[in-house]
């Protein structure tokens, strides 16, 4: 019996004619120096708990908000289509918005970068 419901919630293969899952996937990071930058000095690092909003191009809908995780990754599942992903600011920290195409049964892959203005 508890099997059988199982087979109800649980995602079909997709191997199986079913539609596979869709949307993006990727990592932010949080770039600047908490001190003067030194030539060759790499100051950036992963940004755990950024926010970021998702907004449809077709008809300018949000349709997603999420925080990034452990080690600044994400993903997150989404219909085919174009999407502008706006990272929301962050103390002094923000980031640039990125308009992505998500291809049906992809995960396109991401990477959002925040700026903390110091250097």
């Amino acid at each position: 019996m508890l099997a059988a419901a199982l087979a109800l919630v649980a995602p079909a293969p997709a191997g199986n004619g079913a539609t596979a899952p869709s949307g993006i996937r990727g990592i932010v990071t949080l770039s600047g120096c908490p001190g003067p930058q030194r030539p060759g000095e790499l100051c950036t690092k992963r940004f755990e708990g950024a926010r970021i909003r998702v907004v449809r191009i077709r008809d300018r809908r949000v349709v997603r908000l999420f925080r990034s995780h452990a080690g600044g990754r994400f993903r997150v599942r989404l219909s085919p289509g174009r999407y502008r992903l706006e990272p929301q600011p962050s103390g002094i920290a923000h980031g640039a918005a990125v308009t992505v195409a998500v291809r049906p049964h992809r995960f396109r892959y991401v990477h959002l970068d925040y700026d903390n203005g110091l250097r």
